[in-house]
């Protein structure tokens, strides 16, 4: 099925990040990376969109940022309500 595209939202991540899940590490030389980075994904206006990612030897506390401005460490993402954090609080 072909979708017009004014129905089609295309998110850049490498190019250009819209959300980044930023590590805020409390030691200031940590070993945490990532093993898995959000990916370019392609959505419906209004559709919902997953972007995986994983950090291992975590040192700190993770948030998604948006162009740069923090959206918070908590998982609600209090005031932020179209944004969600899902997983494991270990990594």
């Amino acid at each position: 099925m072909m979708w017009p595209l004014s129905n089609v939202v295309l998110l850049l991540l490498s190019a250009t990040p819209i959300l980044l899940l930023e590590a805020l590490p409390e030691a200031a030389f940590g070993e945490q990376s990532f093993i898995r980075e959000p990916s370019n994904q392609i959505a419906i206006r209004g559709e919902h969109v997953t972007l995986p990612c994983r950090v291992v030897n975590k040192k700190g506390e993770l948030q998604w940022t948006r162009d740069g401005f923090g959206l918070g460490v908590e998982r609600n993402l209090t005031g932020f309500s179209r944004y969600h954090m899902i997983g494991s609080d270990e990594e």
